[in-house]
């Protein structure tokens, strides 16, 4: 508030102001402002999660009561009215970003995404309409979700499209699960899917930056690209019998999501690709150590994981000078 300041004074020198406006515009300027807008915006995100968890617990006490058709028909009505408020108070279509003015709109487009993922695995739950093709039932749900996405261009609406994507694939497990089931999990070649669908998401933002279209999402696709593909690639090296091969996979995932951090400047990318190459390469070396029968061993373990960690402290907090910050 510099600037104003010295006009407030200017003014007043010149006999513009008086002495009570030239005190009221000094105070004004030097009190503390105060935005509300991320307060605002969380507690929307917070009133549409409480709006569809109390729907689903209202649905729940309350089934034999209403019966199961006319609660789709409540949810694929209150689904229909959230689209037709989001379609009628869009903006024209553009391929580059789009900033709606009216505050409530985005929350709108989740509120309708939301209750669209509730009709429809409500319906299918309950029916089974695909029977042993159910699976289809998140693909739907994620194409849906991604034309609702780019549409509106909402990256919320793209992540919930993203995860379907996966649960389409089969790849839908908590880290939980993963801990308690590693062995389990590559068994069932979902390893293998992890990959696919990492080079997939990939392949995905090669796309819209081809065509030019909503780039800005091409970050949000990225995240989920190279965290799917390095966290598969590491549970290879950790499950598999040619542990090498999966090594030299993760090696080259982390060569090229190192460019993609560096060029949009992710922190975030360069963290995942940091970290599982940092657990791969102390998994090799503590095997390789401990494979010798010797007391050495044991101090030898202890500096690698004290130079080893210093390594890891330096690349994490230097990461601006790394990825090229300083240069932007």
């Amino acid at each position: 508030m510099k600037y104003e300041e010295e006009i407030a004074e200017h003014l007043h020198n010149k006999n513009a102001i008086d002495e009570t406006s030239f005190q009221s515009i000094v105070s004004n300027l030097s009190a503390q402002k105060f935005s509300l807008h991320w307060e605002l915006r969380t507690l929307l995100y917070i009133g549409i999660t409480l709006f569809t968890s109390g729907l689903s617990v209202f649905i729940y006490n309350n089934i034999g009561e209403l019966g199961h058709i006319a609660l789709i028909i409540l949810l694929f009505g209150a689904c229909a009215a959230s689209y037709w408020y989001i379609f009628k108070n869009a903006l024209p279509f553009s391929n580059q970003q789009v900033n709606h003015t009216n505050l409530f709109y985005d929350y709108a487009v989740l509120l309708a995404s939301l209750l669209l993922i509730s009709a429809v695995g409500y319906l299918q739950f309950k029916y089974n309409l695909l029977g042993n093709f159910a699976s289809f039932s998140a693909l739907i749900i994620s194409l849906i979700l991604f034309a609702t996405a780019f549409r509106f261009d909402h990256k919320g609406v793209l992540t919930l499209a993203i995860s379907f994507h996966a649960s389409f694939f089969g790849l839908v497990v908590t880290p939980l699960q993963f801990l308690d089931n590693m062995e389990n999990f590559a068994e069932q070649n979902l390893l293998h899917v992890a990959l696919g669908l990492g080079l997939l998401l990939y392949a995905y933002v090669f796309v819209i930056n081809y065509l030019q279209l909503k780039i800005h999402f091409a970050i949000v696709l990225l995240n989920f690209a190279v965290n799917i593909f390095l966290i598969a690639a590491l549970m290879g090296v950790f499950t598999q019998s040619f542990s090498g091969i999966y090594y030299l996979i993760l090696l080259v995932g982390s060569i090229v999501s190192f460019f993609q951090a560096k060029h949009h400047q992710s922190f975030a990318i360069y963290l995942t690709l940091v970290l599982t190459n940092f657990i791969a390469l102390s998994y090799f070396i503590l095997k390789a150590l401990f494979d010798f029968d010797t007391s050495a061993v044991i101090y030898l373990g202890f500096l690698y994981l004290i130079f080893g960690g210093a390594a890891l402290v330096y690349l994490l907090k230097n990461h601006k000078t790394i990825l090229g910050y300083d240069k932007v």
